[in-house]
């Protein structure tokens, strides 16, 4: 694997982690606004 290829699977990597934090930090905020508190 040359370095062009290294830093392109690091960008995915980055961009797959803020997607799943949005992912998570939504299905969050759902379930803190359905909570009967």
């Amino acid at each position: 694997m040359n370095a062009d290829e290294e830093s392109e699977l690091i960008e995915l990597l980055e961009m797959n982690d803020q997607d799943l934090f949005d992912l998570i930090f939504k299905e969050k905020k759902h379930s803190f606004q359905n909570s009967p508190i």
